[in-house]
């Protein structure tokens, strides 16, 4: 009633037992109320107009009344200060203002919690809460509050607001430290003030080697059109080659067949021939069977070094499905609310934890970053974690080409966590306004930027060719063992006949 939706004008012939009477009602700062006592006892006179507010009775705060101004008969009224609500009031004497964080594993125990958070040697770790408590920091020194931190533990299972807000909500804290996700079931609980940090989780791993074998690497340099056509030019050239063998005494037509056969296999190969050549025309045949296979081999190669070059990276959908298709080895950062994400109504996140999380001994869902971004490295291995705890390991450590290997799958799906009051709370105006201030004069960039991580960058003009693996080089393995299976097989049939001949 007394918050910032009415203006209230109380006319009183006391001053002080109109402000003994108003004082028994909850004012806030943000409440515009004003008392109009009759100048000199005679409201013929004219009114003096006082300001009344109480600064935060809730903590012990004091009604404070303040001259306002003047009106009077002729309806003339002069006010006494042109300055904002806001600015006028924004003095709170040094009381207190409680504030509370997620618990950490991370913080040394020979240190203080609050000297923690300003920690900026263990900066990837904790950086949602390390953001919050600084941002705060800046707002207590606008508005001259004094700070009472402190943690939360455990989060229960099946809670779905977490520690911190049901604090707020009975009123044991004033203000979140580390800024909460908005959903539509806490939006009835408590009341959100300012979005400030922008929310993620995910698995980061490195995409995993192909594991088909890829015939596509030998068909793939031509188009459909251009082998179709070489293969007419080879068959053309293998007729005409025969013919102009029956002018080099070469007597058999099977003989002349398989000799220009080699021959044009030979030279598609790089390779030279035997075959004596005293004719012009069997010499220009030849001559003009090499230049083709000069070009073709040219043709080929650079295109298989140039798919090599610019090979696309394998990429999966953003899914926790498709991520657990790739039998890769899991675990996590440890987070007080990672039962909240990983246990979630959602059809992709609870096949995930059926199928593959719920799996994985409980000894072995959670490591340590500087543990399991080295297994990332190493590839085969997902972690999850808050893009700042894992991303500054990737920076010191990774190659560039694990870089550009580096792929994400979301659990927390990218937002912007939120600082939240209680829902009947006397701060809520006051408190936005000083995060909006402290946003435009870019503090809160400041202090995000401290405290957070972005993604390296890829550089795709530095990478270099991989190397081959067994599954794109087992097309030519299948090849040759398939060459070295006819070649044995006509020896056998060759055998055959020879000894059928002998017997006969």
């Amino acid at each position: 009633m007394y918050g910032n939706l009415h203006y209230w004008l109380i006319i009183s012939q006391n001053l002080d037992a109109a402000a003994a009477w108003i004082d028994n009602y909850s004012l806030s700062i943000s409440t515009d109320l004003v008392i109009a006592v009759p100048s000199n006892n005679n409201s013929a006179e004219g009114f003096i107009l006082y300001d009344v507010y109480n600064i935060w009775k809730e903590r012990g705060g004091n009604l404070s009344v303040n001259f306002f101004g003047f009106w009077n008969s002729s309806g003339k009224i002069t006010i006494h200060s042109q300055n904002s609500k806001i600015l006028k009031r924004a003095n709170y004497q040094k009381l207190k203002l409680k504030i509370s964080f997620f618990s950490s594993k991370y913080k040394p125990p020979n240190m203080t919690f609050e000297d923690y958070l300003q920690d900026y040697s263990s900066s990837p770790k904790d950086g949602l809460s390390k953001f919050g408590f600084n941002l705060i920091k800046h707002l207590t020194d606008l508005y001259n509050f004094s700070l009472v931190s402190g943690d939360i533990g455990k989060w229960e299972v099946g809670d779905k607001y977490g520690p911190i807000l049901r604090a707020l909500s009975k009123d044991q804290i004033d203000l979140t430290g580390s800024p909460a996700t908005m959903n539509v079931k806490r939006t009835y609980l408590v009341k959100y003030i300012f979005p400030a940090w922008p929310f993620r989780t995910c698995f980061i791993f490195r995409n995993p080697q192909r594991k088909n074998i890829a015939i596509n690497e030998i068909l793939g340099p031509l188009a459909t059109d251009t082998w179709s056509l070489s293969l007419v030019i080879f068959l053309l050239s293998a007729w005409i080659l025969a013919t102009v063998f029956k002018y080099e005494n070469i007597n058999s037509t099977i003989m002349r067949y398989s000799e220009s056969i080699v021959v044009i296999i030979g030279a598609l190969c790089q390779q030279g021939t035997e075959v004596p050549m005293k004719h012009i025309s069997t010499r220009i045949a030849f001559f003009h069977i090499m230049m083709f296979s000069y070009l073709f081999y040219n043709y080929y190669s650079a295109s298989i070094v140039s798919a090599r070059l610019n090979e696309p990276i394998f990429k999966i959908n953003d899914s926790l499905n498709e991520l657990s298709k790739l039998n890769m080895k899991l675990a996590s950062e440890w987070m007080v609310y990672f039962e909240l994400f990983i246990k979630k109504m959602d059809w992709d996140v609870q096949t995930f934890y059926n199928k593959t999380w719920s799996t994985i001994p409980e000894a072995e869902q959670f490591m340590l970053p500087e543990k399991a971004m080295h297994m990332v490295q190493n590839g085969g291995f997902a972690y999850h974690a808050h893009p700042d705890v894992s991303y500054p390991f990737v920076h010191r450590f990774f190659s560039n080409k694990e870089i550009c290997e580096l792929m994400e799958v979301h659990l927390a799906q990218p937002t912007f966590s939120t600082f939240a009051v209680s829902r009947n709370s006397t701060l809520t105006e006051i408190l936005k306004i000083g995060f909006v201030r402290l946003s435009e004069v870019g503090l809160r960039k400041r202090q995000h930027l401290r405290w957070t991580s972005i993604r390296p960058r890829c550089q795709k003009s530095i990478l270099n060719a991989s190397s081959i693996n067994i599954y794109e080089f087992a097309p030519h393995l299948i090849i040759l063992l398939l060459g070295m299976a006819f070649a044995f097989g006509i020896l056998i049939i060759e055998k055959v006949v020879y000894s059928f001949k002998n017997v006969q």
